[in-house]
């Protein structure tokens, strides 16, 4: 709870914290209150109630019994000066000490002149980079003109609460530089950002991301886990499922989460895995995606039933999810079943079928086709567990299934219903779009799997057939 207390000449908004190492409670000063115009104008009941609404953005997960500081602040009101110069004490001064430390390193470090200073700027050559694009576009938009949406009051309360974390700008800059798949360079603009901003849960989001993309687990497993624990300072100490439902602030903490759970079950840890999975559908409400991810997990732990019953939960969300039910039906001998949850799957998600099985696929064409490449590539990633124990009988099973030609023909149909309904897309026909749904059916599946299932079977028996009489 927030509280004000004296400091010098000036009055703070503290909130009592307890250090986690050494147990003691400090005090973390929130905001400063630096003259009594200042205080007068928070005091103001229009005035006052922006202060409050800026600070609760701020700091969420802290409660501020407001009639209890404002009368505080009016208590205390004497020990402040009556004037102070804001601009110049705030914004200007701690700009520009900024500004010269950045200039005084930029000016020393002359790579003619010293090698290891050549060394130096060419390790931070990708940060500095991006600080020259975004110099540029500041500088770009300073002829901005005053707005009610950009003007601050003349105690800039707007820009002294604002700092925490990542800007949302910038942040949108990073998702970007991050989709388009520049690793070294993303990375090393979100270590600098991380460094820069402490409390920003994001920069560490994407820094796990891209750990997990190269398969350094261990590391991607610290930076998911230090996101959690800055998201959770940012929420109220009691959770509960309609706060998650409701309010967009317990995102950071849900992907925090969700990611967490991915790296433990690439990593084999699949007891404290599914124990995030329990907090994500109890505490955040999520069962979809708590069944997605204990489809996975059980699929790599062996406990097949289990993984089937998860699967089919949530496939009507996730089509893909429909090849580890497969496989857990294999797993149990329910052939059939295997065949026709494999067959759903594959109509969904036909070019990752091949992946799947162990065969090379085509260079994707479309969206669509990256898209079912990108979802085989991560079933091998999440499913590896059971890919090194199992992977080899199952390849094998699912590998004549998708050699079988009625399947081929099958798949072929679907690439051809793509195609016409993305020439649908220009006109207002449905034809193909509604066939396109219907193939793309758990039911559609089941009445066609009868089929392939018992070519297969007899394929197989006539393959036996022939390597007995040789």
């Amino acid at each position: 709870m927030a509280y004000v207390r004296k400091r010098g000449n000036q009055l703070a908004l503290v909130h009592g914290e307890r250090d986690t190492e050494t147990g003691k409670v400090c005090q973390r000063v929130l905001f400063t209150f630096y003259s009594k115009k200042e205080a007068v104008a928070a005091l103001d009941n229009a005035q006052g109630q922006l202060l409050q609404d800026l600070l609760e953005l701020e700091y969420p997960e802290i409660r501020f019994p407001w009639k209890r500081i404002w009368w505080e602040l009016a208590r205390n009101i004497d020990v402040l000066p009556e004037e102070y110069e804001y601009r110049e004490a705030e914004m200007v001064k701690r700009f520009r000490a900024d500004l010269c430390a950045f200039t005084r390193q930029l000016v020393l470090n002359e790579p003619q002149w010293l090698f290891s200073s050549a060394e130096l700027l060419r390790q931070h050559r990708y940060e500095l980079e991006y600080l020259m694009e975004l110099i540029r576009w500041r500088l770009k938009l300073c002829d901005t003109k005053p707005d009610e949406w950009n003007r601050d009051n003349e105690f800039y309360w707007r820009w002294r609460l604002r700092g925490k974390e990542v800007p949302v700008d910038t942040e949108e800059e990073i998702s970007g530089l991050y989709d388009q798949g520049d690793l070294n360079r993303t990375e090393a603009i979100l270590r600098l950002l991380a460094e820069s901003f402490e409390s920003d849960a994001e920069s560490h989001n994407y820094l796990g991301l891209i750990a997990l993309d190269r398969g350094n687990l261990d590391e991607a497993e610290r930076h998911f886990t230090k996101m959690m624990e800055l998201s959770r300072k940012r929420l109220p100490r009691r959770l509960t499922k309609s706060f998650f439902k409701n309010n967009h602030r317990g995102k950071p903490y849900r992907r925090g989460l969700s990611n967490l759970m991915i790296t433990l079950n690439r990593l084999g840890r699949y007891d404290e895995a599914l124990r995030l999975a329990d907090q994500l559908e109890g505490v955040c409400g999520d069962r979809e995606g708590a069944e997605c991810y204990r489809a996975d997990i059980h699929l790599n732990r062996g406990a097949w039933e289990e993984a089937v019953r998860a699967a089919r939960y949530v496939r009507k969300l996730w089509p893909e999810m429909s090849f580890v039910a497969a496989m857990g039906a294999f797993e149990m001998g329910r052939m059939e079943e295997s065949v026709a949850d494999f067959l759903h799957g594959a109509c969904n998600h036909p070019g990752a079928a091949p992946l799947i099985t162990g065969r090379r696929p085509k260079a994707p064409k479309n969206n669509d086709e990256a898209r079912d490449r990108q979802v085989g590539a991560v079933f091998l990633q999440n499913l590896a567990g059971y890919q090194a124990r199992n992977g080899p009988r199952a390849r094998r099973f699912f590998g004549a299934l998708t050699a079988n030609p009625e399947f081929g023909a099958l798949m072929d149909e679907i690439e051809e219903t793509r195609r016409r309904r993305d020439e649908e897309r220009k006109t207002n026909a449905r034809i193909a779009w509604d066939l396109l749904e219907r193939m793309e059916s758990p039911k559609f599946a089941v009445e066609r799997a009868a089929e392939i299932y018992r070519r297969l079977r007899m394929g197989t028996q006539s393959a036996r057939t022939v390597a007995s009489a040789n």
